[in-house]
């Protein structure tokens, strides 16, 4: 059986997919593994203890980093430049480091989307089209440049726990993680949403919508995922594990 419990691994980042590396680190290999998660995701119920700090500076980066012998980094798909700060930091002290990132959606036959590169972008597309009624399902950071969409029946939705934007103007609602196809639909149908605006998020949680937006035949913007640099990664926890045990195998004795 491989002994890696004298060994330390680093998960940075909010996604779901690092928290169940986290379990599968400590109880199946008894790792000492730290969860660092954003500070706004605090009230998130979780079944591994973790660690929610501000990593504002590569310093604090550096700190945490000293001392562990990997790092998974499990951040938001958007949350691209971070990542790469953290992979750089790594290569800085010598150490392996995984982007943990979970697959894109894909569109089936009857899905009717149109990607597009930037939050400015889909608010082009959404005044091109000439649609009244968008569903707007993005991050606080995200939101401002919606303003030029003032006049038409805005409906936005951002993460819970995150920054509140200040609008102005439509109707401001916090996701729930508690969404079905059925609430989603009745949603739309309330609002009588003429296009949904979103993000490539990939997972379970916020497919619902998609799926609701499929059965009454309304498009969707797609804000495509930042492109991902030259790092290795994978797309679930258990190839995330698969490659920390790949990277902290001890090395063969070699016989005289």
């Amino acid at each position: 059986m491989m002994t890696l419990n004298s060994k330390k691994v680093l998960v940075l980042g909010g996604m779901r997919e690092g928290e169940e590396l986290t379990g599968m680190l400590r109880d199946r290999h008894g790792i000492d593994t730290i969860l660092v998660r954003p500070p706004n995701l605090r009230n998130e119920t979780l079944t591994q203890p973790a660690l929610h700090l501000m990593l504002e500076r590569r310093s604090d980066l550096t700190d945490l980093m000293r001392g562990v012998s990997a790092v998974v980094v499990a951040a938001h798909p958007y949350s691209a430049r971070f990542a790469e700060v953290c992979a750089e930091v790594a290569a800085e002290l010598g150490l392996p480091c995984l982007r943990l990132l979970r697959e894109p959606w894909r569109p089936g036959a009857s899905d009717r989307w149109i990607p597009v590169d930037t939050p400015r972008a889909a608010v082009s597309e959404v005044m091109r089209a000439g649609y009244q009624r968008p569903f707007v399902c993005l991050g606080s950071d995200q939101i401002e440049p919606f303003s030029r969409l003032r006049g038409r029946t805005v409906v936005f939705r951002v993460p819970e726990g995150g920054r509140r934007p200040d609008i102005g103007f439509g109707r401001l609602l916090t996701a729930s993680a508690e969404v079905s196809v059925v609430s989603e639909t009745a949603l739309m149908r309330k609002h009588q949403i003429d296009v949904l605006v979103t993000r490539n998020l990939g997972g379970t949680g916020g497919w619902p919508k998609l799926l609701a937006a499929r059965a009454l035949d309304i498009p969707v913007v797609m804000l495509r995922r930042p492109k991902l640099k030259d790092v290795e990664h994978r797309a679930t926890a258990e190839e995330a594990l698969g490659w920390v045990e790949s990277v902290l195998a001890p090395e063969p004795s070699v016989m005289a």
